[in-house]
């Protein structure tokens, strides 16, 4: 596969956590996270925004609500269809996210979420990984 794109930077620009009280002991949870992920160009420079929400209105019950926003910068090295920008710099920056809350929850001294493995180029029809930010 060829690079479209360079990683200039990037950085966890929002990180919200809670706790759901009141949950009953031997409650099965069906985590479904809601991933999106959106770009924008500016001349030769690519700007990504990829989010991860975990609520009740996503998936019931959970054990906590999370919204996690990642920002990112990228150099723009050959021109492509935004829909394979949006592909790149999901695969670029999945990973990043995936860890970072990973690692928040082990710092928090709870047992860590880890976000499903998935790539941009295997997901579903139905799946959301297209998105404008202009």
């Amino acid at each position: 596969m060829t690079k479209n794109l360079r990683l200039l930077e990037f950085k966890i620009n929002k990180f919200d956590f809670q706790f759901v009280d009141g949950i009953k002991g031997g409650t099965v949870f069906n985590i479904k996270p809601e991933i999106e992920c959106k770009i924008g160009k500016n001349g030769k420079t690519l700007n990504a925004f990829l989010s991860a929400r975990v609520n009740e209105n996503n998936s019931s019950p959970v054990p906590f609500n999370m919204y996690v926003i990642l920002v990112a910068r990228f150099g723009i090295l050959k021109e492509a269809q935004d829909s394979e920008f949006v592909k790149e710099a999901f695969e670029e920056l999945y990973p990043f996210l995936r860890s970072s809350i990973a690692g928040a929850m082990a710092n928090f001294n709870v047992q860590p979420y880890f976000l499903p493995i998935i790539s941009p180029y295997n997901l579903s029809a139905d799946a959301k990984v297209d998105g404008d930010l202009n």
